[in-house]
């Protein structure tokens, strides 16, 4: 056998191979499985000084798990791969694809995550240091959802919510809820990006018919559904978008 000695300690990752005995170092715990594979990669060949400098706080990857849903056990491998390659934390870009109670057909036949699945995910991937942060439409992207009946209502037009709409921010908060059950970390990343023909659907007769600057109804929507994350645990908030740029240029 080999023999392996690890302690945490200084910046980044330092690996010394010598007569076949591996000493690491790391500063960070989700660098540990890192250093440790680097150490069982390298021990039984030549000795060598192996050093990794951190570039940046954070690494990690988004993985859409809505076109095709994995599995439960396919995000674990996903997880320990993170963890080999040092990364801190793994977005789950999920869409629609989640259980929340009271709403059944949300992400309905879609092979949706339940709610018990994405908190052993969690769990999981807190055990390899690596935050498993939801990612999740707030705006856009919600076709499949209109699909059934009973959601049309939070309808706008082509996909997108209908913003300025009090059911639909009851919803939203439904949506983050179940989230915050299931995840450790006070991260998520909201989509909010290619709903351009907002307003110009069920808006004009069900909220405003005056034709309102479609630009500040979406800064409206925006502000409100972060104060919602916010208010239901979610301090660590991060979105992505397009509407302003193709809004204006339009």
């Amino acid at each position: 056998g080999y023999q392996v000695c690890c302690e945490k300690a200084g910046k980044g990752i330092t690996v010394d191979i010598c007569d076949h005995k591996a000493t690491v170092s790391y500063g960070k715990d989700c660098q540990f499985f890192r250093a440790f594979s680097l150490a069982v990669q390298y021990v039984d060949g030549d000795d060598r000084h192996i050093t990794v400098e951190d570039q940046f706080e954070h690494y990690g990857t988004m993985q859409n798990t809505s076109s095709h849903v994995m599995s439960a056990e396919g995000v674990k491998d996903l997880l320990r791969q993170h963890a080999l390659m040092g990364y801190d934390y793994l977005e789950l870009y999920m869409e629609i694809c989640y259980e929340v109670p009271g709403e059944p057909y949300f992400g309905y036949m879609k092979g949706r995550f339940s709610q018990q699945e994405l908190k052993e995910l969690a769990a999981y991937g807190d055990m390899l240091c690596v935050q498993l942060v939801p990612c999740i439409q707030t705006l856009g992207h919600m076709a499949d959802f209109f699909k059934w009946g009973p959601n049309y209502k939070y309808s706008d037009i082509h996909g997108t919510l209908l913003a300025d709409y009090e059911p639909t921010y009851e919803l939203i908060e439904k949506m983050l809820r179940s989230l915050r059950e299931c995840v450790t970390t006070d991260r998520i990343n909201l989509g909010m990006d290619e709903a351009y023909f907002m307003c110009k659907g069920r808006y004009h007769w069900f909220v405003d018919a005056s034709l309102p600057d479609p630009s500040k109804v979406f800064v409206r929507h925006v502000k409100r559904v972060l104060q919602i994350a916010k208010d239901v645990g979610f301090t660590d908030l991060a979105m992505w978008y397009d509407n302003l740029f193709e809004m204006e240029f339009k």
